[in-house]
């Protein structure tokens, strides 16, 4: 009997349908299935009746979309047709693969993009991958996703991978002329937000070329095209395509909201305020007209606030804007929306409002970095987050100023932290969570075998390959990648501790830091904006802020003073004269009224390239040698990080001496070119690699290796000189090593990376890359190379360089240089430095700057001799 009740409640759905009675029908529908799902019918029945109910949602879902345009209703009919699917079928089929196809586009349409990525995957691992047109469409979808979440990298990779997918499919087949134009479009636009915009005119010309002229998509192609050109600040081209696309415009929300927007972008970048505000008062109407979300209206009631507050309308300007907020779906549009409120707020001196809106930003930036899977993409967002921190920091410090209330220094504190190296943050904990929650070895390994093929794939990508290859390489890293992301994935869900711990990158406070100090240290950060520059100084009994002042000037001051000096020609009175400038600047105010010796400096921007211990604390008016001047060293003891809260981090660590098999590796490559005579002028080698990038040898470093190698007094030592010091020596020797040492060769221009000796693969170059795949328990890296703290410069990561690398991998201190570094006065630097501290049982800071004070006592050396050697960590 319950099945003829099903039965008929089945028949009853479609005829609602039919005579368009969509809800009657929906309702009905629910109806059976709530029986179905009950009742005990036989399997081969509960199949045939599932199979009809399944087919009745997907209709509706189809109908609520496409002629209803609710895409919530069409959403739930394909839920319940998941879910019936489920009971009935234990494989997957065509069914459930179409199932999916629709919940993955209605969650993109509704913003719940993480949700879609994972329906659209899992259409994509139950698919054949023979069949080209479902899995283009996967991956369209999952790239359209990325595209809204503002991750534009994997946008861009997975749109491509749909590319590729639909190149498999025949030509003939009706769909493939809409699907590539599809593709084309989506690309143009996504190309036109990463500013590419030559190539966003092709993809658009594309698009439209696949179209017919009375096609209801042709609108799309055109008002892309129109905002390229809009963007290229070609006026004249854009309107014309906006003009194109509003006579092929449809009646519909959709298109009808986007042709608004353009004109409304178009005559406010060409000054028509008049017909700027027209075209906002039709998008009010078209809104009340429709009654309905779409993802434009948030973009066009930002732009409409906009306009307003030019004109000094603040109550419209605001009106709009807190309905562009209300209605920003995607966390990147709720920040501009945000942020630009917070300066509405600030210009009329409404400190506290806007304060509290940079912290709901701060709030929503890290979501969108928990949410970002790609590390470039990570670095923008750390590039953009800066600049709302400086924002929150000048406002916090205001209120400090004014109140001298000790919660206003706290967020100020709190948002310097936040703008500084957070990724090498979550990079340490993701190391610490990998090794420390219980995760598996087999699985620790997996991890570290994918870090090695993808870094492999990075490596052979940078070269010069023709187009078929690099073609394949790239379809080889995205596969990769996508394994790689679904791994992780796991790891997070089946450990949730590591989850915890992996993304605890909450900056510490300054109460914590406080706890932590011991008597006679200060800890002192900066932090560069791009107007002011401010300080931070906290012991274990104070703590207080400064602004130093426009930070340009300051940066001026900083690469005048680094070029004195690496040149050795330099006079000492010219010398002190600038050392003594920054000295009053940056250190003077800090320390003023400070009992100290010790020194933790945590530099910002170009100050991570000032050695801080040759600034002199007094300025000399007779001639002087630089043996004799007042550097700060001879004040404090200092040493540096990249954060407080990494600092902090640091001295949580726990190094136990059964982890190590090695006391001590020290590694000396050779290289091909030989050193000549006119090279040396007391040390200083005036040239290390000439144009044919060949490396010039450092004869001081095999006997700088072999002499530290002598201080140990246990024999668990190994030194690999000449053709023994190969990158593949290291790799396998680093991970259980308790000191590291390299004497070589050390660049950063493009990449950041320490030259090895020839090996049978050819692969000499150790990279950023190749360090971080690394599980490492060194207590002390020394890397007596040039330049190891040098790299690519990322405003709010700051340099990402060799010693980073280190850090990420696990070392726990780290000793690198800010610029090159003399071959022979460093072999002499570093032995004084672990007979200090090995035999004379010194800390490391305290063993490193003795051994800077000896070699400042020699008349002839200058402070490049000693000044670029900088301890990170303890």
């Amino acid at each position: 009997m319950p099945s003829l009740t099903i039965k008929k409640l089945i028949e009853d759905a479609r005829q609602a349908i039919k005579n368009q009675d969509y809800k009657g029908g929906y309702t009905t529908s629910l109806e059976a299935k709530k029986k179905l799902l009950k009742g005990k019918e036989s399997l081969s029945c509960f199949r045939e009746y599932g199979a009809e109910l399944i087919d009745i949602f997907l209709g509706l879902a189809d109908i609520t979309e496409y002629k209803l345009s609710n895409t919530q209703w069409s959403l739930d009919c394909s839920f319940h047709a998941e879910e019936i699917h489920l009971a009935g079928w234990k494989t997957p089929d065509d069914t459930l693969i179409k199932i999916n196809d629709y919940l993955g586009y209605s969650l993109n349409r509704l913003y719940r993009f993480q949700e879609a990525i994972d329906k659209y995957e899992y259409l994509i691992s139950i698919t054949d991958d023979t069949d080209g047109t479902m899995r283009m469409t996967a991956y369209y979808g999952i790239g359209l996703a990325y595209d809204e979440m503002g991750d534009w990298e994997n946008s861009l990779h997975y749109y491509l991978q749909a590319e590729r997918e639909l190149s498999k499919v025949d030509k003939g087949v009706p769909e493939y002329n809409s699907s590539l134009a599809a593709l084309h479009n989506n690309l143009c636009s996504l190309y036109i937000r990463i500013g590419n915009y030559e190539t966003a005119i092709e993809r658009g010309n594309a698009c439209i070329g696949l179209l017919p002229t009375s096609h209801p998509n042709l609108f799309f192609p055109l008002i892309n095209l129109g905002t390229a050109y809009l963007e290229k600040e070609v006026y004249h081209k854009a309107l014309d395509y906006f003009q194109q696309a509003e006579s092929v415009a449809q009646k519909n929300l959709d298109q009808q909201l986007r042709s608004l927007y353009s004109f409304i972008k178009y005559y406010h970048a060409t000054g028509d305020i008049k017909q700027a505000k027209k075209n906002i008062q039709l998008l009010d109407n078209l809104d009340e007209e429709y009654q309905q979300w779409h993802a434009y209206l948030p973009r066009a009631y930002f732009k409409a606030a906009q306009i307003f507050f030019s004109e000094g309308n603040k109550e419209k300007s605001l009106r709009f804007i807190d309905k562009a907020i209300e209605l920003a779906h995607a966390e990147q549009w709720k920040i501009e929306a945000l942020n630009f409120k917070a300066d509405m707020l600030l210009a009329d001196k409404e400190l506290e409002e806007s304060l509290a809106l940079i912290c709901t930003i701060d709030n929503s930036i890290d979501e969108i970095r928990r949410s970002y899977k790609t590390y470039e993409y990570k670095l923008l967002l750390a590039e953009q987050a800066k600049d709302i921190y400086e924002k929150g920091i000048g406002i916090a410090h205001s209120l400090y100023k004014e109140t001298q209330q000790a919660k206003y220094l706290q967020t100020t504190f709190y948002f310097a932290e936040k703008s500084k190296s957070i990724l090498l943050l979550h990079e340490v904990q993701h190391q610490n969570a990998i090794t420390s929650t219980g995760i598996p070895d087999e699985l620790q390994k997996k991890e570290q075998d994918f870090l090695f093929r993808l870094n492999v794939l990075n490596t052979i990508l940078r070269k010069n390959l023709t187009d078929e290859v690099k073609k394949n390489y790239q379809q080889e890293q995205f596969e990769l990648n996508s394994e790689f992301d679904n791994f992780i994935r796991e790891l997070e869900q089946q450990y949730p501790d590591y989850y915890q711990l992996k993304y605890n990158t909450a900056p510490v406070s300054i109460e914590v830091l406080q706890k932590h100090l011991q008597k006679g240290q200060l800890l002192v950060s900066y932090f560069i904006g791009e107007k002011r520059t401010y300080y931070f100084k906290i012991s274990s009994h104070t703590r207080d802020m400064g602004d130093l002042g426009e930070s340009s000037s300051l940066v001026d001051n900083i690469s005048a003073f680094n070029k004195l000096v690496i040149n050795i020609r330099t006079k000492p009175h010219h010398y002190q004269k600038k050392a003594y400038l920054l000295y009053e600047k940056l250190i003077a105010p800090v320390v003023k009224n400070e009992r100290v010796t010790e020194l933790i400096v945590c530099p910002d921007g170009e100050f991570a390239k000032l050695p801080f211990e040759a600034l002199c604390t007094a300025e000399y008016t007779d001639t002087v040698d630089f043996h004799v001047l007042p550097y700060l060293i001879r004040n404090y003891e200092i040493r540096y990080h990249f954060s407080t809260t990494l600092w902090q981090h640091g001295l949580n660590k726990q190094y136990l001496p059964d982890k190590y098999q090695h006391d001590f590796a020290g590694f000396a490559p050779t290289y091909d070119g030989e050193i000549s005579e006119h090279q040396n002028r007391g040390g200083y080698y005036s040239t290390y690699r000439d144009s044919n990038g060949i490396c010039y040898e450092l004869p001081f470093a095999k006997e700088e290796v072999r002499n530290i190698s002598g201080l140990f007094s246990t024999k668990k030592t190994s030194i690999y000189i000449n053709s023994q010091a190969s990158k593949e020596a290291f790799i396998n020797n680093s991970p259980k090593t308790k000191y590291l040492h390299v004497a070589a060769h050390g660049f950063y221009k493009e990449d950041s990376y320490i030259q090895f000796s020839s090996s049978e693969d050819k692969d000499t170059r150790l990279t950023v890359g190749d360090i971080q795949i690394l599980r490492l328990s060194a207590f002390l890296v020394v890397l007596s190379c040039c330049n190891t703290a040098l790299g690519q410069y990322r405003k709010g990561e700051s340099m990402l360089a060799l010693n980073r690398g280190f850090l990420a991998a696990g070392a726990q201190n780290v000793i690198s240089t800010i610029f090159k570094v003399p071959d022979k006065l460093a072999a002499q630097l570093m032995t004084d430095f672990y007979q200090l501290h090995l035999n004379d049982s010194q800390h490391i800071g305290t063993a490193l700057r003795q051994a800077k004070l000896n070699l400042i006592a020699n008349k002839d050396v200058t402070p490049m001799a000693w000044s670029g050697y900088q301890l990170i960590g303890e």
